[in-house]
């Protein structure tokens, strides 16, 4: 079964995008090209009414939560083949902000996750993204079977930030002119850094270390892996450093591979034996992210309590009626 989580930066425009670019109605391009069996799309984005081609696919069942007060932020879908099994949504926090949708599947959940995003000119408060990364630990650990899978908007490596990457292999190369030179003081403000440097130079690595952590969402995600229940199902195959999901478009570093690795599915330790495969998926453009997909060992068992073969997938579904 292979589960697969996209930040697509509108649905809309990355579906235009597919026809334009591929030929491909947006249901070829999700069996034949991402050949998912569950895709987890983030950033929607907009209202229910203007989502209902992506409630009729052909080989899909889709279930959207927009954002209730601003369609135009946020906005989950996950869309199971119809060959599959799925007892339907159930309850999951921020919910009505577009950000989780959790289906359930019977041997195991999907958690679908769209993280708010803070930085220091962010006008968000940063208290409330702090909350939403809490609200989602105390939800999972309720549980033992949520696959969750998103845009967690967050890196808790060195290797997974191009910024620090590069930082990290400055402080390796020991016979780099003026390194000795601050060598005591582990860190300094950089004089004038560019846009694609970090605002200090380190001169140890355990110092670049503690300043990635400083950073709350980052903490709280490496706080997560390290505690062992949850595995970067990536990771767990999978050491190789730039392997990025996301880059800055405004500076057009995509084509230099300046990004960070920010979309994650992870797994509870005890399905670890039955993961085959995890990969990203670069190639595949027209969003700021790309694919990040796992193949993973589940029997399709139906109870009788299958939702998808009872909807019919269409607009009086997504409404609710």
């Amino acid at each position: 079964m292979r589960i697969t989580s996209f930040n697509v930066n509108g649905i809309r425009s990355f579906s235009k995008y597919v026809m334009k670019s591929c030929r491909l109605r947006f249901n070829e391009y999700v069996k034949n090209i991402l050949r998912a069996d569950i895709l987890c799309v983030q950033e929607t984005r907009g209202r229910e009414g203007a989502l209902g081609e992506f409630h009729s696919l052909r080989d899909y069942i889709t279930f959207t939560n927009t954002n209730k007060t601003n369609s135009s932020r946020s906005g989950v879908s996950t869309m199971v083949s119809k060959k599959l099994y799925c007892r339907g949504v159930l309850d999951s926090p921020f919910a009505e902000d577009g950000r989780s949708l959790l289906t359930d599947h019977g041997e195991f959940k999907v958690l679908n996750l769209y993280f708010p995003f803070f930085d220091e000119s962010s006008e968000r408060d940063k208290s409330e993204v702090i909350g939403f990364y809490d609200a989602i630990g105390e939800f999972i650990r309720g549980h033992d079977n949520i696959i969750m899978c998103g845009d967690f908007n967050a890196v808790y490596s060195i290797i997974d930030h191009y910024q620090f990457y590069s930082e990290l292999l400055r402080i390796q190369r020991k016979d780099r002119p003026g390194l000795e030179e601050g060598a005591k003081e582990r860190r300094r403000a950089r004089k004038s850094p560019t846009r694609l440097e970090l605002p200090y130079e380190f001169y140890a690595e355990d110092a670049l270390e503690s300043y990635l952590l400083e950073t709350e969402q980052r903490k709280w995600l490496r706080s997560l892996i390290d505690g062992g229940e949850y595995i970067d199902a990536y990771r767990a195959l999978c050491k190789r450093p730039e392997s990025y999901t996301c880059w800055n478009t405004m500076l057009n570093l995509r084509p230099r591979n300046l990004g960070t690795r920010i979309d994650y599915i992870l797994i509870p330790a005890r399905f670890l034996n039955r993961l085959k495969d995890c990969d990203i998926q670069p190639e595949i453009h027209g969003s700021d992210h790309c694919p990040v997909y796992a193949e993973i060992d589940f029997d399709v068992v139906d109870d009788g309590n299958n939702i998808l073969s009872k909807r019919k997938n269409n607009l009086l579904d997504f409404f609710g009626l």
